[in-house]
């Protein structure tokens, strides 16, 4: 009952500020962030696990609610569920932007690598050729681990894909790798 009450003295107070923030009154903008940040910061900082990130985002959050305050519409819910699913939305954007920011320099680590290494040029030709018969992520697999140095553990987290696969990826390469190099049987 007391949570309820809470609740509605909550969105009693906040409602009024949230109008008064879509017609750009700053002081209400101001109030209405030292209500409500508090509680954004800690939901942000429990996604990312970051203080500075947390921080970062939490003034990029109040930015958006700034900007799109007129859009906040008190039939459709209370102001704080609103703002904390803007705070949620924007978390979760920032997390797939630095997953494909990761994923983009891995397989740009990964292309160094295998042009630094030169292999290529050192295998006999009967090897190149059974090599390009392989499915590229068999190949990639072989080259990760053979060439540079990856565990099973290691690959499977850096290719996000569990370590069952990696392993059966590299033994089927590997068996093709064999069948393909053994002289045919008479």
């Amino acid at each position: 009952m007391e949570n309820i009450e809470k609740y509605q003295v909550e969105q009693q107070e906040l409602a009024p500020l949230m109008a008064k923030v879509a017609l750009r009154d700053q002081q209400a903008f101001k109030t209405l962030f030292d209500k409500t940040s508090p509680k954004v910061y800690g939901v942000v900082l429990y996604m990312l696990k970051n203080t500075a990130q947390a921080q970062d985002l939490l003034q990029e959050v109040y930015l958006r609610i700034w900007s799109q305050a007129s859009e906040y519409q008190p039939l459709r819910g209370p102001v704080m569920p609103w703002i904390l699913a803007i705070a949620r939305y924007r978390v979760l954007d920032f997390l797939r932007a630095e997953k494909r920011r990761t994923d983009a320099m891995d397989r740009h680590e990964e292309k160094v690598k295998l042009d630094e290494l030169d292999v290529e040029n050192d295998m006999p030709e009967s090897l190149k050729h059974c090599l390009d018969t392989l499915a590229s992520v068999q190949r990639q697999s072989i080259f990760e681990a053979f060439f540079n140095g990856w565990t099973h553990e290691e690959l499977a987290k850096k290719i996000s894909v569990p370590i069952g696969t990696v392993k059966s990826r590299i033994r089927r390469g590997l068996a093709r790798l064999k069948d393909c190099l053994e002289p045919a049987s008479i």
